[in-house]
């Protein structure tokens, strides 16, 4: 239950989350038959984690707990593992994690997923590499250099993000595919990519960039604060920026005692 992005421009990366987490699973009631499903969502998660001291973070979405114990707590054991050195290779990570966490998580039930967005810089490396790593799944390369060799910039997210589907792609894939089944054509479903709106991330500071993350993580938690159903993305939202100098919390919630607030830039 969350809405996770990441945004890479020259300058660096921003890594945006929403707060829910959903507890999903069987609960034992004396007296009682069990319940079982979505049993109850939080509304304080943190789902950026930076690994040690290095300039790499994850973002999560999906499922939010393995057993007793959130998907960050996890993270964090794993980078606690790993020698204090700065790693070389990010893809080894990408890949060490993979293992780590598949190896906690055993068989999903039907359905359930989960994914871990995982970018940051190598210690020689000008430009980031990303790297998502599903469950079930494996580990797929994020934002690989264009063709002609120049980097990749833009904008990925996960989660419940319909809202942000129709806002900037004009549609959600859900309605092409519906459009698909009902017999449109590749061609004529072409005329939709003229609604996507155009933003141009070569170039964008890192700022706006920001900013950028910012607003969409908005646009999926007024969705939710406004439409029927349960609200299952809600702020307030972290934000952090990772560049070649290290890892930066721009937005991070407050450990106090929540004023429960509406939720506000």
């Amino acid at each position: 239950m969350t809405v996770a992005i990441v945004v890479q421009v020259s300058e660096g990366l921003v890594l945006a989350t929403d707060s829910a987490m959903a507890v999903q699973g069987e609960l034992a009631i004396p007296g009682k038959a069990p319940q079982t499903g979505l049993l109850k969502v939080y509304n304080s998660a943190t789902k950026i984690v930076q690994l040690r001291d290095w300039p790499l973070g994850i973002v999560t979405f999906g499922l939010g707990q393995i057993r007793n114990r959130t998907i960050e707590s996890h993270v964090q054991e794993f980078a606690d593992g790993q020698p204090p050195e700065q790693p070389t290779s990010i893809v080894q990570v990408a890949q060490d994690l993979h293992a780590f966490i598949e190896a906690r998580l055993g068989a999903l039930a039907p359905g359930i997923t989960l994914g871990i967005h995982l970018a940051g810089y190598a210690p020689k490396g000008f430009f980031p590499e990303q790297y998502l790593l599903l469950f079930p799944g494996g580990v797929e390369r994020m934002r690989p250099d264009r063709d002609d060799g120049t980097p990749n910039f833009g904008a990925t997210w996960h989660g419940m993000a319909d809202a942000i589907n129709r806002l900037y792609k004009g549609v959600e894939p859900e309605a092409v595919a519906a459009l698909r089944a009902a017999g449109v054509s590749d061609a004529q479903l072409a005329v939709l990519n003229q609604f996507e709106y155009p933003v141009i991330f070569d170039a964008m500071p890192l700022r706006d960039a920001i900013d950028f993350a910012a607003w969409l993580a908005e646009v999926a938690i007024g969705r939710f604060r406004f439409v029927v159903g349960a609200a299952m993305v809600v702020g307030p939202v972290d934000i952090a920026i990772i560049t070649r100098q290290g890892f930066r919390w721009i937005l991070r919630k407050d450990a106090g005692v929540s004023q429960q607030h509406p939720f506000t830039f």
